[in-house]
């Protein structure tokens, strides 16, 4: 079901503009619209799609058309069908980006354990004072591999590497690569 006005998307008191149900009557996606923009007002999201027993699938914040979510919360929200959350990220005029050295991207696994955590200033991959924009780890909580990102580019200075995957069992380094501006200069197997 869509709803116009004006031959417009969209659809007063704040109810969803789109909304597609699965063969069972039970909703399958609700979009909120405003003059033809995803948009929607008092921090609600603007885009939610559920799995096929109701539960919610996602929930994307939009403003004027643009992922985005003020004061530090996350403009996108993936869930995994028992609820559980799969991964969020946060967006700014539809950026991927986040402040006060905090992580713009996190995924989880099905129990809820982190499975990777990305930096991203403006919608580039990057971290100041030489720590890694990217990590992701093993189930078991170890680190599988961190890279270092400066402005959207895989480098690290002073000869170190930007690279490094650890074994899963020990969290001991399996092996290294040194990048500079995206370009490989040398790789290390222990």
């Amino acid at each position: 079901e869509k709803w116009f006005i004006n031959n417009r998307l969209n659809r007063d008191n704040d109810l969803s503009a789109w909304i597609i149900y699965y063969e069972n009557g039970n909703k399958k996606l609700e979009r909120w619209w405003y003059n033809d923009q995803q948009h929607r007002n008092n921090d609600n999201p603007a885009w939610i799609e559920y799995y096929e027993n109701g539960n919610k699938q996602c929930e994307y914040w939009w403003n004027n058309d643009q992922r985005h979510r003020d004061n530090d919360l996350p403009a996108c929200i993936d869930y995994y069908e028992n609820g559980n959350k799969q991964s969020e990220s946060w967006w700014n005029n539809d950026q991927l980006h986040r402040d006060n050295n905090s992580p713009a991207r996190i995924e989880y696994y099905e129990n809820g354990s982190i499975k990777s955590k990305e930096w991203w200033i403006n919608g580039q991959q990057h971290k100041d004072n030489d720590n890694p924009a990217d990590i992701v780890y093993y189930e078991n909580g170890n680190k599988k591999f961190e890279r270092w990102w400066n402005n959207g580019q895989l480098h690290r200075d002073n000869d170190s590497p930007a690279w490094i995957f650890y074994w899963s069992n020990k969290g001991s380094k399996k092996r290294e690569y040194l990048y500079q501006y995206d370009k490989l200069i040398k790789k290390i197997i222990y």
